[in-house]
């Protein structure tokens, strides 16, 4: 949330200076993730210099004391503030006094200590813009929302991409069938002609032609709206229902 909240503010974070005041574990997943985010400069103020140290030295950082924050305070970009102290540890003088070095450039201050380490009068301050723990858990809340908005729309997409698919395999399926039913139908015509060839006397060859052409148009008109109807019904039906068609039988 923090890089979140400086890109609102500076748009980028590339090439930007951060300071971190407090060098527990939340200073160094903050640490980790502005840098990631282009942050350039990284500096750490704890009260104990040799934990600052190990946590500036794993991001290429410098490691000062809380008492020489002042002149890192002015060149900070982003502050984000996680102590243990019982009260304040950046107060509404000591941050005008940064900001009137740095010349008014915009701050972004982010206090995520508990209790708070910074005075909220610091919000005051002109160009300085400061969250606290409340802040961010209601922009957290408004991304989640937001999250499952987007993960609905998602389920949506993908519900409708897995139903064409669906409706494909069912109709690579049922394709086969369909081609093997009009093929046995065609068959059936073609072994009938030849059964009752004789009753039909002599024929030319185009005849013969003729009359096949004329048995094949009718077996195709008749079979044409049955084949679409097993179409449709492929292609309309839910896929944990559908059966094959079974074969057609002939009666004899």
């Amino acid at each position: 949330m923090a890089v979140e909240l400086g890109k609102k503010i500076f748009d980028s974070l590339k090439g930007s200076t951060v300071l971190l005041i407090g060098a527990g574990e939340m200073a160094e997943l903050s640490a980790r993730h502005l840098v990631n985010a282009g942050a350039s400069s990284v500096v750490i103020a704890n009260r104990t210099e040799e934990t600052a140290r190990q946590i500036a030295n794993e991001f290429g950082g410098v490691s000062i004391s809380l008492d020489a924050m002042d002149q890192f305070l002015a060149e900070a970009d982003v502050v984000i503030c996680s102590t243990g102290a019982p009260g304040y540890v950046l107060t509404e003088e000591r941050t005008r006094k940064a900001l009137e070095r740095r010349r008014n450039r915009p701050t972004c201050l982010i206090d995520i200590s508990v209790p708070r380490n910074i005075d909220p009068a610091v919000g005051n301050v002109p160009n300085v813009f400061l969250f606290d723990i409340d802040d961010l858990e209601s922009v957290i809340s408004s991304n989640i929302r937001e999250r499952e908005r987007e993960a609905e729309r998602a389920e949506l997409i993908v519900q409708s991409e897995v139903m064409q698919f669906q409706q494909t395999l069912r109709l690579m399926d049922v394709g086969p069938s369909i081609g093997a039913l009009r093929q046995q139908l065609q068959d059936v015509a073609r072994a009938e002609m030849t059964r009752q060839r004789k009753r039909l006397g002599p024929l030319t060859k185009d005849q013969e032609a003729a009359v096949e052409s004329l048995l094949m148009s009718i077996v195709n008109k008749i079979s044409h709206p049955i084949l679409n109807q097993m179409r449709r019904f492929y292609e309309t039906s839910e896929p944990d229902t559908t059966q094959p068609p079974a074969d057609p039988g002939i009666e004899e």
